[in-house]
C-alpha cells in the first residue's frame, strides 16, 4: 500500500502517539523519505495537518494513530 501511494506521487506522513520504540519497524514499512513523528498528542497531530493545509500541499497522505 505504501509503495502504491508513493508511485501515485503521494507524500506520506506518519503521526503517532506511541514512543520511538516502534520507529525501526515502521521505517522498514515507510522508508526513510516519510516523516515519522512520535509522541504526538491529538492537538499536535491536528496542528501538523493544519500546517500542511496552510502550505497548500497537495497529494498528502497523513497516517495518525
Amino acid at each position: 500500500m505504501v509503495r502504491k501511494l508513493e508511485k501515485q506521487n503521494y507524500s506520506l506522513h506518519l503521526l503517532s502517539g506511541d514512543n520511538y520504540a516502534k520507529k525501526v519497524n515502521l521505517q522498514q514499512i515507510f522508508g526513510t523519505n516519510t516523516p515519522l513523528l512520535f509522541n504526538q498528542t491529538p492537538q499536535k497531530k491536528l496542528d501538523y495537518i493544519h500546517n500542511l493545509k496552510e502550505q497548500n500541499k497537495k497529494g498528502q497522505c497523513v497516517i495518525a494513530w
